[in-house]
């Protein structure tokens, strides 16, 4: 595919900003993330005019190019503004999520609890009425009839304290229900307050997930407005006049950016950033083997290759990192989007989330060492932590970041260095 250099670029420029602005975004209030974001729209819009002022004007193409990626770099402040939001609100969901769980597990006890009181009620009104019909049948056992029917004072006083003790009895029995009907009554007092806070719970949850869906909406806004705009930087710069100083001085800010990237790059994966890094802490021993391709289409095709070459657009001869794998009907620049990407290999995610130039990118750190590394997805499927099997969906295909059109941008990168080899011929 054209422009990796750009992609390398601005990436660079991007995982500079994430690494410091997340770091001090994570601790901001929200009305301050509100603030943030209302100088970052002040700033591009500021920058649109000028746009609008310079679009078309030869003269003043490389102010337009600077311009075009000034604002580029704006639009990336406000995603990772609305990447801590939306990790924010799903920390909040998460946690109620778990509130509702615990809350429905204390229902669960507590009806399960009230079963067995129920059971017990019944058992003792079944004792009692056995009771009440032997007391029935037997007569009303009155003492001058014991005295009467008893042979002598001895069988008579025999005879009574054992009906007195079978009244004592009829008392616990009593008592005993009394006390159960008191538990039962106090466990469905307890029930009936865990269901109110469960529809409390419920309803903040709603409010949450609206709260998410909205955030994530503007999220998914700006992740398509700053692909849009790498396209129209690039377009931008093949009209410079490659022999100019303008054209110059845009390919040695490329230079410097695109080393700063592989820097950055090696950060993640060596975890030197502080941040528990994406890879191992093994060097892997041999070639990788086992994994798959991760466009499982039978019509995939590479569009371009790994290794050194000329870049299509700015004529500078790089490495490209990894292959661009496509298939039919992966979609456009603007969609429809349903080609999956699926894990090349089983693993642990390392990282899930947008890349700048890579859009939204996965990465995956397997057991042999290895790191694979699925970039400008349309949408992510997986998260940090999770554990994937080989030929799971993580994402479905895109083009999002710099990209010209929709298709999985793969590479395979040692787990611990961070360096790159050619993945076609291991999948």
């Amino acid at each position: 595919m054209k422009n990796k250099l750009f992609r390398f670029f601005t990436l660079t420029m991007s995982l500079i900003l994430m690494f410091n602005f997340v770091i001090s975004s994570s601790a901001a209030s929200k009305s301050e993330l509100q603030d943030q974001l209302a100088d970052i729209q002040a700033e591009r819009e500021e920058q649109q005019n000028k746009l609008d002022s310079l679009k078309g004007n030869l003269d003043k193409q490389e102010e337009y190019v600077t311009t075009l990626y000034a604002q580029i770099e704006a639009i990336q402040k406000e995603i990772d503004i609305y990447q801590v939001k939306i990790n924010e609100l799903n920390g909040e969901v998460e946690k109620i999520n778990k509130q509702i769980e615990a809350k429905n597990e204390e229902i669960a006890e507590i009806e399960v609890q009230m079963a067995d009181k129920k059971e017990e009620i019944k058992e003792i009104k079944e004792m009692l009425a056995v009771r009440m019909r032997a007391s029935y049948m037997s007569g009303s056992g009155s003492s001058l009839k014991l005295l009467l029917s008893a042979d002598n004072l001895a069988s008579y006083l025999t005879t009574s304290e054992m009906l007195k003790r079978i009244a004592d009895n009829d008392d616990k029995i009593i008592k005993s229900l009394i006390k159960t009907m008191e538990d039962l009554l106090k466990l469905q007092e307890d029930l009936e307050k865990q269901k109110e806070e469960l529809a409390k719970e419920k309803e903040a949850l709603e409010v949450k997930k609206k709260e998410l869906e909205a955030e994530q909406k503007v999220f998914t806004d700006r992740q398509t407005e700053v692909s849009l705009k790498y396209k129209e930087a690039n377009a931008a710069l093949l009209k410079l006049d490659k022999e100019s100083q303008a054209y110059k001085n845009q390919i040695a800010a490329l230079d410097r950016q695109e080393s700063q990237l592989e820097q950055q790059i090696q950060n993640i994966i060596m975890g030197s950033n502080g941040s528990g890094g994406a890879g191992t802490n093994f060097a892997p021993s041999s070639n990788p083997s086992g994994y798959i391709n991760p466009v499982p289409y039978s019509d995939r095709y590479i569009s371009s290759v790994y290794g050194m070459r000329t870049n299509p657009v700015t004529g500078v001869y790089k490495l490209h990192a990894g292959i661009d794998i496509s298939c039919g009907g992966a979609g456009g620049q603007t969609g429809p989007f349903t080609k999956q990407i699926v894990a090349a290999k089983a693993g642990t995610v390392s990282y899930a989330g947008w890349c700048s130039g890579y859009g939204n990118t996965v990465m995956i750190t397997h057991s042999d060492g290895y790191l694979t590394l699925y970039a400008h997805n349309y949408t992510i499927n997986v998260s940090v932590g999770q554990q994937v099997t080989q030929g799971q969906q993580i994402a479905i295909m895109g083009t999002t970041g710099n990209s010209t059109g929709a298709h999985c941008h793969f590479e395979i990168r040692n787990g611990m260095w961070g360096s790159t080899i050619d993945p076609a011929p291991y999948i």
